[in-house]
């Protein structure tokens, strides 16, 4: 998504690059505490399955929703204040911000759940909690 929107932009200007950066630290925090989340609910008893990884997802939506929403509307003025002549790099970045948000929130619900569900490592893993290790300040 943020790649659509450098290219509708003109290329990988220094507004796309930021927005870019910025979309990518977005999804990797959420994607992180979404396992996070999903391990979490291993560990407090419930089995692993589809019911846990759906509920793990239903519960960080709100979240990533809310994120995707306030980060969206603080950034539509940028998008239609235009290119006006000194703005050119937030114009840029907001509209490649916003196109990545639309790709990494749809990802974030959707295809990170599923391929925690399919590729869970083993309850012996050391990998299993490994999310432990990455996320710092998640709550639980």
């Amino acid at each position: 998504g943020g790649l659509v929107g450098a290219v509708l932009t003109g290329g990988l200007t220094l507004g796309a690059l930021f927005g870019l950066m910025a979309i990518l630290g977005i999804a990797v925090r959420n994607s992180l505490v979404t396992l996070h989340h999903a391990q979490g609910l291993e560990r407090a008893g419930l089995e692993f399955g589809p019911d846990l990884v759906t509920r793990a997802a239903k519960e960080r939506a709100g979240v990533i929703l809310t994120t995707a929403l306030v980060t969206a509307v603080a950034i539509l003025p940028l998008i239609f204040l235009g290119n006006i002549a000194g703005q050119e790099l937030l114009n840029t970045l907001a509209i490649v911000l916003l196109c990545g948000l639309v790709t990494t929130t749809v990802v974030n619900l959707l295809v990170i759940p599923a391929l925690y569900a399919q590729f869970h490592p083993e309850p012996d893993s050391e990998d299993l909690y490994l999310t432990d290790q990455v996320v710092m300040g998640a709550a639980d």
